[in-house]
């Protein structure tokens, strides 16, 4: 398995200009000899098929640090597929804007099959976020309102107008707000 410019595959036939990739999504990609050797390419099967794979993680700013490693690590080691050698690792990588960001690496004998060993991380990783109450991380965004949107106090003035009442738009603003 090679993988190369984000694509990801098996060689299936080399000739003397080109080498065709059979890409996981099924499709033939036919690549210049010439640009795989002039950018880098990595090898997956090339000695064998153990490899790492990094599961990202970003968590709500509340979350308890100790307990996202605890969900990680139990989840990797009911991983049937993750080599308990060497033993799976957490690390803690930021505490950005949108939340704290951990990175679960595993080890696993068949990097072929990578994608099905990240998804049941990521199921289990999930069922123990839920049981723990921690949260994913979601963006903050601030929003300035600096005046009336032309508009926006039609809906509430209307239903009070309806009802007999008379409303300022102030009132309505602030049922808005």
């Amino acid at each position: 398995m090679i993988e190369f410019n984000q694509t990801a595959g098996y060689i299936k036939q080399i000739s003397i200009r080109s080498t065709v990739i059979s890409t996981f999504q099924g499709s033939g990609t036919i690549v210049p000899n010439s640009f795989l050797t002039s950018i880098p390419v990595q090898n997956h099967s090339y000695s064998n098929f153990t490899g790492r794979i990094d599961v990202p993680v970003m968590v709500a700013h509340d979350s308890d640090v100790l307990e996202v490693t605890e969900v990680l690590l139990h989840a990797a080691l009911e991983e049937p597929h993750v080599n308990a050698e060497p033993a799976p690792q957490v690390i803690f990588t930021t505490q950005g804007e949108a939340g704290l960001g951990f990175i679960l690496m595993v080890w696993t004998s068949n990097i072929q099959t990578s994608q099905t060993i990240s998804s049941g991380l990521n199921y289990s990783i999930q069922q123990g976020f839920r049981e723990r109450d921690i949260h994913l991380a979601w963006p903050r965004r601030e929003i300035r309102h600096s005046g009336v949107v032309p508009g926006m106090l039609t809906a509430s003035a209307e239903q009070s107008s309806v009802a007999g009442e008379k409303v300022s738009p102030a009132e309505t603003l602030g049922d808005l707000l």
